[in-house]
């Protein structure tokens, strides 16, 4: 029942992003017709090339994927070459042992224009400002290049093809990060530490300019464990960093939406941030239930996880330059942060806060300031939070069920369906969800006699969901499948079928058997009127066939009136 969507939205027209975003991938052959087209002699049509890769569409995420990770015959250090003299900046390979991190062109001499050479009066000129690697337009500069009149460049062997793999790297990089798609985070953080990192300063600002959708995966990154990944994880806090996310109280307060913060609380159990742990703490009694179980499920990879590894002991400094005689601790490992804000959350719900003591506190035994955390007990603490809140929630909702019930014994199914909508938008499953049922149906079943059918479709389809037995909601599913019809002959696909379903659901259902036949009329009268035109087209094409023999045989008799000629010879 998809047409539905026709009777419960209004129709919007599709701008350039929309019709963008609906639009087929593009085949391989078509992708490689623009590659080649970066190689042109014309800058106009390698800039024009170099565009339409930009504005691909979304559907083609894999194929933009396969293009970007292709074995490249361009070295780095050509890359390297070309991308400095667009005075961007490429990571220096030889960093630490050699030079700064970032390598860049050098800036040229400037020599003022001598006092005695320079009008009277005026000031001696001052030093240009230097070029801002951030501010370079990596496509129009690659685009902009002078190959055989930069001396850099002239004997730089395929340059052309160097340009044109660059300019189509960075094409390719502006594709997916306007894809908005979580897939495409990934291949651009691992495209930058290929080829030496030459293209790394581009992928950020793709990683970026995508915003919170980037965040889980530089999260991950952040703190990916193995050999070699410390450049990854220092460039992923910079680039978290630099958006202004590294603190995760402020990356999860500015999602744009429940999933992606679900996304990122995921992200912050799965590697077990030790600075996201009030963070995620904050999370778990959330009133969106997505979030709610991201955040509860992150939490216990925090307390009922593998342990996290030990921190390292120290002897502190003391004043006077002594040190302690006892080697402690350098930090609290994560679980042990998490029994404190644990212990600091509970502590705020005891009697004298809401009036409401904490069932199962009493029963775990409290710690001292100097007693060590054992491992266990942020579970134990964890468990009594989560009752606490589902148990606090339960109260609120029953008196909430009670005043949305009363409400529909009184009649008002409004007031009664907004009230159990609250209830649903914290707990869609409810276990009291099935008493729901009634109002929605009811409700649908009114706004249908009067002729909402927009209304009516979601306060029906909402009913059947809720109700628990589906064979006491046949007259609503038949109501749902006449109005399914009605949206597909609007869309002008005239299909039978819903409104058969919905007579064999209620075969009293007068409505739909109507629409049926005056349906199948109308089907049958075009199938008539076709058959008419069809022998009408036959019976012309015969008197057409019989005329052209008539008049070839007319032709023949006046061609020779007094028949055959004699043979010669002939008696």
């Amino acid at each position: 029942m998809l047409s539905l969507a026709l009777l419960a939205v209004p129709v919007v027209l599709l701008g350039d992003a929309a019709a963008r975003d609906a639009a087929p991938p593009p085949s391989r052959t078509e992708l490689e017709t623009l590659s080649r087209q970066l190689e042109s002699n014309r800058p106009e049509e390698r800039l024009a090339a170099a565009r339409k890769i930009t504005e691909l569409p979304p559907a083609g995420l894999s194929l933009y994927v396969e293009r970007l990770r292709r074995p490249r015959t361009t070295t780095p250090a050509a890359f390297r070459q070309v991308i400095l003299e667009t005075w961007a900046q490429v990571p220096n390979p030889e960093y630490p042992a050699k030079g700064e991190l970032w390598m860049k062109k050098p800036e040229p001499p400037w020599k003022p224009l001598p006092a005695k050479l320079r009008p009277k009066g005026q000031p001696r000129p001052r030093r240009p400002p230097p070029h801002d690697p951030e501010q370079v337009e990596w496509l129009t500069a690659l685009n902009d290049l002078d190959l055989e009149g930069n001396p850099e460049l002239r004997t730089l062997p395929d340059r052309v093809t160097v340009r044109a793999e660059a300019l189509e790297a960075v094409a390719l990089l502006r594709a997916l990060a306007a894809t908005g798609q979580a897939e495409a985070t990934n291949a651009i953080f691992e495209f930058a530490f290929q080829l030496e990192g030459v293209f790394r300063d581009e992928c950020g600002r793709a990683l970026r300019s995508m915003g919170s959708v980037a965040l889980p995966t530089l999260i991950r990154r952040m703190h990916l464990q193995g050999k070699g990944t410390g450049k990854q994880n220092r460039w992923a806090l910079w680039q978290l960093d630099r958006m202004d996310r590294a603190r995760p109280a402020k990356a999860l307060a500015t999602a744009p939406d429940d999933r992606v913060r679900a996304e990122m609380l995921h992200a912050y159990g799965e590697v077990r941030s030790i600075d996201a742990v009030d963070a995620v703490l904050a999370h778990v009694d959330s009133a969106s239930r997505q979030v709610r179980r991201a955040a509860r499920w992150a939490w216990m990879q925090y307390v009922a996880g593998p342990l996290p590894p030990a921190p390292p002991l120290r002897k502190r400094k003391l004043p006077g330059g002594k040190e302690e005689s006892e080697a402690k601790q350098d930090y609290l490992s994560a679980r042990e942060l998490a029994t404190l804000s644990l212990e600091r959350e509970l502590a705020a719900l005891e009697p004298g806060s809401d009036g409401a003591p904490v069932p199962g506190l009493a029963t775990i035994k409290e710690r001292k300031p100097d007693e060590p955390i054992r491992p266990e007990r942020a579970l134990q603490l964890t468990q009594v939070l989560f009752a606490y809140y589902d148990t606090r929630h339960a109260a609120v909702w029953e008196e909430q069920l009670r005043a949305a019930r009363a409400q529909q014994e009184a009649g008002d199914l409004e007031g009664a369906v907004r009230g159990y909508q609250q209830i649903l938008l914290y707990d869609p499953f409810h276990e009291r969800r099935g008493e729901m049922a009634e109002a929605f149906l009811t409700l649908g079943e009114r706004r249908f006699a009067a002729g909402d059918h927009r209304a009516a479709a979601g306060y029906l389809q909402q009913g059947v969901a809720l109700a628990p037995d589906p064979a006491k909601t046949r007259s609503a599913q038949a109501k749902l499948e006449f109005l399914d019809g009605l949206g597909k002959i609007a869309a002008g696909q005239a299909d039978p079928g819903p409104f058969r379903r919905a007579i064999e659901l209620d075969p009293q259902f007068t409505p739909a058997r109507k629409q049926l036949e005056a349906l199948l009329g109308q089907q049958q009268h075009r199938r008539w009127q076709g058959s008419v035109l069809m022998g009408g087209a036959f019976i012309v094409a015969m008197i057409v066939a019989a005329l052209l023999v008539s008049v070839r045989l007319a032709g023949r008799r006046s061609a020779n009136p007094r028949g055959p000629t004699p043979e010669p010879g002939a008696a």
